[in-house]
Protein backbone atom coordinates (compact mmCIF):
# COMPACT_ATOMS: atom_id res chain seq x y z
CA UNK A 1 0.00 0.00 0.00
CA UNK A 2 1.24 3.69 -1.10
CA UNK A 3 0.76 6.01 1.75
CA UNK A 4 1.86 9.54 0.97
CA UNK A 5 3.66 12.34 2.41
CA UNK A 6 -0.14 13.33 4.83
CA UNK A 7 0.05 9.84 6.39
CA UNK A 8 3.70 10.20 7.78
CA UNK A 9 3.38 13.11 8.91
CA UNK A 10 0.28 12.38 10.87
CA UNK A 11 1.69 9.70 12.47
CA UNK A 12 5.10 11.62 13.26
CA UNK A 13 2.31 13.92 14.59
CA UNK A 14 0.26 11.50 16.29
CA UNK A 15 3.40 9.76 17.70
CA UNK A 16 4.97 13.26 18.74
CA UNK A 17 1.65 13.96 21.13
CA UNK A 18 1.92 10.57 22.80
CA UNK A 19 5.72 11.09 23.85
CA UNK A 20 4.63 14.83 24.57
CA UNK A 21 1.70 13.33 26.72
CA UNK A 22 3.43 10.47 28.46
CA UNK A 23 6.47 12.74 29.97
CA UNK A 24 8.80 11.69 27.19
CA UNK A 25 8.94 8.05 27.94
CA UNK A 26 8.25 6.97 24.75
CA UNK A 27 11.24 8.58 23.43
CA UNK A 28 13.56 5.32 23.41
CA UNK A 29 13.71 3.14 19.41
CA UNK A 30 11.86 0.08 21.11
CA UNK A 31 9.13 2.32 21.92
CA UNK A 32 8.69 3.65 18.59
CA UNK A 33 9.33 0.62 17.03
CA UNK A 34 6.45 -0.70 19.63
CA UNK A 35 4.00 1.93 18.20
CA UNK A 36 4.72 0.76 14.01
CA UNK A 37 4.11 -2.54 14.78
CA UNK A 38 0.75 -4.94 14.48
CA UNK A 39 -0.80 -5.92 17.78
CA UNK A 40 -3.60 -7.27 19.31
CA UNK A 41 -6.46 -4.63 20.79
CA UNK A 42 -9.57 -5.79 23.04
CA UNK A 43 -12.42 -3.92 23.80
CA UNK A 44 -12.24 -3.20 27.40
CA UNK A 45 -16.08 -2.22 27.26
CA UNK A 46 -18.57 -5.15 27.75
CA UNK A 47 -21.64 -6.85 28.87
CA UNK A 48 -23.02 -10.39 30.00
CA UNK A 49 -25.89 -9.76 27.89
CA UNK A 50 -24.35 -8.75 24.84
CA UNK A 51 -23.96 -11.10 21.80
CA UNK A 52 -19.99 -11.38 22.71
CA UNK A 53 -18.29 -10.54 25.65
CA UNK A 54 -14.78 -10.48 24.77
CA UNK A 55 -13.82 -9.38 21.31
CA UNK A 56 -10.07 -9.35 20.10
CA UNK A 57 -8.60 -7.74 16.68
CA UNK A 58 -5.61 -7.60 15.30
CA UNK A 59 -4.32 -3.58 14.31
CA UNK A 60 -1.52 -2.05 12.13
CA UNK A 61 1.40 -0.60 12.68
CA UNK A 62 0.91 3.15 13.53
CA UNK A 63 -2.35 2.69 14.76
CA UNK A 64 -2.85 4.53 18.50
CA UNK A 65 -5.20 3.56 20.95
CA UNK A 66 -7.20 5.10 23.68
CA UNK A 67 -7.63 3.46 27.50
CA UNK A 68 -11.01 1.70 26.44
CA UNK A 69 -8.69 -0.66 23.64
CA UNK A 70 -5.88 -2.04 25.14
CA UNK A 71 -3.00 -3.30 23.52
CA UNK A 72 -1.42 -6.93 24.05
CA UNK A 73 1.41 -7.99 22.71
CA UNK A 74 4.10 -10.43 22.87
CA UNK A 75 7.97 -9.78 23.46
CA UNK A 76 10.02 -11.07 21.05
CA UNK A 77 7.14 -12.53 19.05
CA UNK A 78 9.61 -12.50 15.95
CA UNK A 79 7.28 -13.95 13.30
CA UNK A 80 3.98 -12.09 15.24
CA UNK A 81 1.95 -15.68 15.52
CA UNK A 82 1.18 -15.60 19.20
CA UNK A 83 -1.02 -12.34 18.66
CA UNK A 84 -3.16 -14.14 15.93
CA UNK A 85 -2.89 -17.24 18.11
CA UNK A 86 -4.27 -15.22 20.76
CA UNK A 87 -6.68 -13.47 19.26
CA UNK A 88 -8.26 -16.75 17.46
CA UNK A 89 -8.70 -18.15 21.43
CA UNK A 90 -9.69 -15.03 23.10
CA UNK A 91 -12.76 -14.87 20.20
CA UNK A 92 -13.68 -18.52 20.27
CA UNK A 93 -17.24 -19.26 21.89
CA UNK A 94 -15.33 -21.48 24.59
CA UNK A 95 -12.78 -18.43 26.27
CA UNK A 96 -16.00 -16.58 25.66
CA UNK A 97 -18.40 -18.58 28.02
CA UNK A 98 -15.50 -18.66 30.75
CA UNK A 99 -15.13 -14.59 30.87
CA UNK A 100 -18.70 -14.00 30.62
CA UNK A 101 -18.83 -15.57 34.34
CA UNK A 102 -16.58 -12.96 36.00
CA UNK A 103 -16.84 -9.88 34.09
CA UNK A 104 -20.11 -7.27 34.77
CA UNK A 105 -19.15 -4.11 32.56
CA UNK A 106 -15.48 -4.09 31.75
CA UNK A 107 -12.52 -6.66 30.54
CA UNK A 108 -9.35 -5.39 32.44
CA UNK A 109 -6.35 -6.97 32.92
CA UNK A 110 -6.63 -8.64 36.10
CA UNK A 111 -10.48 -10.28 35.23
CA UNK A 112 -8.60 -11.32 31.78
CA UNK A 113 -5.59 -12.78 33.36
CA UNK A 114 -7.44 -14.65 35.58
CA UNK A 115 -8.89 -16.62 33.13
CA UNK A 116 -7.44 -19.97 31.92
CA UNK A 117 -6.27 -20.20 27.89
CA UNK A 118 -5.32 -23.33 27.05
CA UNK A 119 -1.54 -24.37 26.88
CA UNK A 120 -1.33 -24.71 22.89
CA UNK A 121 2.38 -25.00 21.65
CA UNK A 122 3.19 -22.80 18.73
CA UNK A 123 3.98 -25.29 16.56
CA UNK A 124 0.83 -27.38 17.01
CA UNK A 125 -1.62 -28.30 14.65
CA UNK A 126 -4.52 -26.46 16.42
CA UNK A 127 -1.80 -23.53 16.61
CA UNK A 128 -1.40 -23.38 12.90
CA UNK A 129 -5.11 -23.82 11.70
CA UNK A 130 -6.35 -20.82 14.33
CA UNK A 131 -3.33 -18.61 13.30
CA UNK A 132 -4.06 -19.31 9.40
CA UNK A 133 -7.20 -18.68 9.48
CA UNK A 134 -7.08 -16.17 12.47
CA UNK A 135 -4.87 -14.47 9.52
CA UNK A 136 -7.29 -14.55 7.04
CA UNK A 137 -9.98 -13.13 8.92
CA UNK A 138 -8.02 -10.03 9.78
CA UNK A 139 -7.12 -8.90 5.98
CA UNK A 140 -10.82 -9.46 4.48
CA UNK A 141 -12.86 -6.95 2.37
CA UNK A 142 -16.55 -5.88 2.76
CA UNK A 143 -17.22 -8.65 -0.59
CA UNK A 144 -14.85 -11.11 1.55
CA UNK A 145 -17.00 -11.01 4.74
CA UNK A 146 -20.29 -11.76 3.08
CA UNK A 147 -19.12 -15.06 1.89
CA UNK A 148 -19.49 -18.73 3.61
CA UNK A 149 -15.79 -18.72 3.65
CA UNK A 150 -15.71 -16.30 6.79
CA UNK A 151 -17.91 -18.77 8.23
CA UNK A 152 -15.87 -21.74 7.36
CA UNK A 153 -13.17 -20.04 9.44
CA UNK A 154 -14.66 -19.11 12.53
CA UNK A 155 -15.63 -22.90 12.54
CA UNK A 156 -11.88 -23.98 11.86
CA UNK A 157 -10.48 -21.98 14.73
CA UNK A 158 -13.56 -22.92 17.01
CA UNK A 159 -13.01 -26.94 16.69
CA UNK A 160 -8.97 -25.94 16.51
CA UNK A 161 -9.48 -24.12 19.97
CA UNK A 162 -12.27 -27.16 21.42
CA UNK A 163 -9.68 -29.34 20.98
CA UNK A 164 -6.75 -27.80 22.38
CA UNK A 165 -9.09 -27.13 25.74
CA UNK A 166 -10.31 -30.64 25.20
CA UNK A 167 -13.90 -30.24 24.85
CA UNK A 168 -15.98 -33.03 24.16
CA UNK A 169 -18.99 -33.15 21.81
CA UNK A 170 -21.46 -32.84 24.76
CA UNK A 171 -19.37 -29.38 25.84
CA UNK A 172 -19.56 -28.05 22.59
CA UNK A 173 -23.18 -28.29 22.42
CA UNK A 174 -23.64 -26.81 25.88
CA UNK A 175 -21.52 -23.82 25.18
CA UNK A 176 -23.47 -23.18 21.14
CA UNK A 177 -26.79 -24.36 23.72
Amino acid sequence: MKRGFAYVRNLFFALWRIIHLCGGIYRSRSAMLFLLTVKMVYCDIAGQTNERAMMGAIIPGGVVCGNKVPTVIFPNDTPGDRIYLWVGIVNSVAFDWLIRRIISTTVNYFLLLSVPIPQIEIDSSQAKTSISCTKLRSCVTDEYCRTNEMRDLRIRIEVAVAKACGLSLADIRFLFG
